[in-house]
Formats: C-alpha cells, sequence, structure tokens
C-alpha cells in the first residue's frame, strides 16, 4: 500500500509517505486488516441472506466512516488514548 518508507542507519526508522491528514483511517485498515471489511464468504441457513444483507450495510458504513477520517483527526481528537 506505500503508508511507509523506511530508512537504515543511524538516523533510520519509519516515515509516513504522505500527510497524516491525507491518510484514511480506511486506507490503514485495508493494509494491514484487508479481511476485516470484506464481504461474508457464503450466506447460509434459513436467516442466512438476512444476516448477510445486514452486514453488508455494516461494511458499507465502516468503509464510509473509516474513509471520511484521517490520521490527522484521530491524533488530534481530544479523546484520551490508551496505550497497550
Amino acid at each position: 500500500m506505500g503508508l511507509v518508507t523506511s530508512r537504515r542507519g543511524k538516523t533510520g526508522g519509519w516515515k509516513l509517505t504522505k500527510a497524516p491528514a491525507e491518510i484514511s483511517l480506511l486506507t490503514v485498515v485495508e493494509a494491514l486488516e484487508p479481511e476485516a471489511l470484506e464481504p461474508l464468504a457464503k450466506a447460509s441457513g434459513e436467516s442466512g441472506m438476512a444476516v448477510s444483507g445486514l452486514w453488508e450495510k455494516v461494511r458499507e458504513s465502516s468503509r464510509r466512516i473509516l474513509a471520511e477520517n484521517s490520521l490527522e483527526a484521530m491524533a488530534s481528537s481530544s479523546e484520551p488514548m490508551f496505550y497497550i
């Protein structure tokens, strides 16, 4: 996906390839966990189509919300950050 570049050596490390404002959270999720937003593989059983349809709506809503928010917005949020 080309989100980061790396450089070796004393002054090396990782660096974003774009400004944080230009990187959507959707881009990050697609790079790190692409299967998280994929459609369900198969609808089965009596309620399979209903469940599949609902999850499709959830997936599309999630994609829209992630696309509308950038790394910069997340980093500048006034919400408390929790580190694990």
